[in-house]
């Protein structure tokens, strides 16, 4: 048995060491099974909740927490501006290309609710004219900045020159 064999290695470390340090190792090793206990406690109570907009938060929070790995956790903004000019701005950098492949992703497209409820209203013998060029603006912007991303341009990022 596995246990077995681990328990008599686990008793010739103990032998070579003072009843002190043997007291640290136990109440380590309580801690760390308390631990692993827990955490799986935790999961098991996870893996039972079916709810789709729990699991697609769950994921949203992993994924920020994923983006912000390469991140320092320790250095604001402002000590690293200070400390490493040049992995401030790279951060910057990719923080403004993330935002604006959300925004391009996002805006401008017929999917908002605005959107939808303009174009039920442009229909028909009642449709307003205000409402067409409105409709038509956000759709022209919309390829305006997919057009610049693809472009590579200056202004790719969303900045207003």
């Amino acid at each position: 048995d596995w246990r077995a064999a681990i328990r008599k290695s686990e008793e010739l470390e103990l032998r070579k060491l003072t009843p002190a340090e043997v007291a640290a190792r136990q109440s380590e090793l309580s801690k760390m099974r308390s631990l692993l206990f827990h955490a799986e406690i935790r999961a098991k109570r996870l893996r039972k909740i079916k709810s789709k907009k729990f699991h697609k938060v769950a994921r949203k929070y992993r994924e920020k927490l994923d983006g912000r790995a390469g991140e320092d956790p320790e250095l604001d903004e402002g000590q690293l501006r200070e400390l490493d000019p040049e992995a401030y701005q790279e951060l910057m950098e990719k923080r403004e290309r993330a935002r604006a492949k959300e925004r391009l992703t996002l805006k401008h497209k017929n999917t908002s609710r605005w959107v939808r409820h303009m174009l039920e209203r442009a229909h028909g013998d009642d449709a307003d004219e205000g409402t067409r060029a409105a409709i038509t603006e956000q759709l022209r912007i919309g390829q305006e900045l997919r057009k610049k991303q693809l472009d590579g341009g200056p202004d790719a990022l969303g900045r207003d020159s």
